[in-house]
């Protein structure tokens, strides 16, 4: 089945660098962050830097994707950030707001690639490696190292002061204790 289409508007106009605190959050933004995705995230910017700018519509100058980086950068005393800036309507730039994330959602998972790419990954911070061990959690896809690696004859010392106390939980595997 073929249909001749016309060409995609191209809606980008420039890019730049911006200091972050000159960036203009979008009040209909409708994405909260709390504390563990904010933790991750600056875990992976400060392993690997940024790779991806921020959007800015030049018609409104508001962000429309990227608010969750420009606060970390203006958390952290970053000089500049990236940016794509786009010219684009307001309702362009409601649609963009409502759209962008949710439409990356519907991907799905090819879990025998994401298994093999979550082994392959060594990370020394530990917000960054909760995020890894939630993605295979939630792509029910097991790390390595997560079950079945440890010596079953090794037993660690006991400690003088007991670490648990009442109303501790403790995970094995899917299971609380």
């Amino acid at each position: 089945m073929s249909t001749t289409q016309a060409p995609w508007a191209n809606r980008i106009v420039a890019h730049g660098e911006e200091p972050p605190e000159n960036l203009v959050p979008n009040p209909e933004n409708w994405r909260r962050h709390d504390a563990a995705q904010q933790r991750a995230l600056a875990g992976v910017l400060g392993e690997v830097g940024l790779v991806q700018s921020v959007v800015v519509n030049r018609t409104t100058g508001r962000l429309v994707d990227g608010h969750l980086r420009v606060e970390l950068a203006v958390a952290q005393g970053q000089p500049s950030v990236p940016v794509v800036y786009v010219e684009l309507s307001e309702d362009d730039e409601r649609l963009v707001l409502a759209s962008l994330d949710p439409i990356a959602a519907m991907a799905s998972a090819d879990r025998d690639k994401l298994q093999e790419l979550l082994a392959s990954l060594q990370c020394e911070d530990e917000a960054v490696r909760g995020l890894l061990e939630s993605i295979a959690r939630q792509e029910h896809v097991e790390l390595p190292g997560a079950a079945g690696l440890v010596d079953p004859d090794v037993v660690p010392e006991l400690p003088e002061e007991p670490v648990t106390k009442e109303g501790d939980q403790w995970m094995l595997g899917d299971h609380r204790l």
